[in-house]
């Protein structure tokens, strides 16, 4: 008997949701002139359920963003910009104009200087468009900034290329990432010896290249 009833009510609700479903399709074809008073309240409530859930989302979007405190050292420093809203990192800017051979590298001042919450780090990354089209990548890729740094932001840079490169004073020279961290807490969980797995000390490559 219980059996029937869990079949019964199962078929119902398919029912219930294929009569939704058929609905949505003739409200989307023929508009909302053909639906009854009562249908009509319902999709309103739908319309409204559906605005609260994207208000919602676009706040829970901006409540991940944190603030940073940011100081310019330099006249001519820029403060850094997202180019675009799903940018994941923002632009740093040089306040110099740098001669690079090739091989050669540097340390290139942004005259800026950020005070992190505690708990994130600003990793420092290379540019594509620098990369591909002057052969220009920051060696230490990616740079830290810790929470705790207060110096200039200084990214170097290097020249992977075969002729000089030219980077003038305004340039856009590398993006930053803000992403959190966690530290680890060493020493407490001393142990002889590792749980032992498939991979074992295997490395550079130990899994192949295919």
């Amino acid at each position: 008997m219980i059996g029937k009833r869990k079949k019964g009510g199962e078929k119902r609700r398919e029912e219930r949701k294929k009569w939704k479903r058929k609905k949505e399709i003739e409200i989307k074809k023929n508009g909302r002139e053909n639906l009854t008073p009562k249908e009509r309240k319902k999709e309103k409530n739908r319309g409204r359920r559906r605005r609260t859930l994207a208000q919602e989302k676009r706040q829970a979007k901006l409540e991940k963003k944190i603030g940073v405190k940011i100081a310019k050292l330099h006249p001519d420093a820029q403060i850094p910009q997202y180019q675009t809203p799903g940018s994941a990192g923002f632009d740093f800017v040089s306040v110099e104009r740098v001669e690079l051979k090739p091989g050669e590298w540097r340390g290139i001042a942004t005259g800026l200087a950020i005070e992190l919450p505690e708990g994130y780090e600003l990793q420092v990354r290379p540019r594509s468009g620098l990369a591909l089209k002057k052969g220009v990548s920051v060696l230490n890729s990616p740079g830290t900034i810790d929470s705790d740094y207060r110096g200039e932001i200084k990214v170097i840079l290097i020249n992977f290329g075969q002729t000089p490169v030219i980077l003038e004073k305004g340039e856009r020279i590398a993006q930053g990432v803000i992403a959190p961290v966690v530290q680890a807490q060493f020493g407490e969980v001393e142990v002889e010896e590792l749980t032992p797995t498939q991979r074992g000390s295997g490395g550079f490559g130990s899994t192949g290249i295919k």
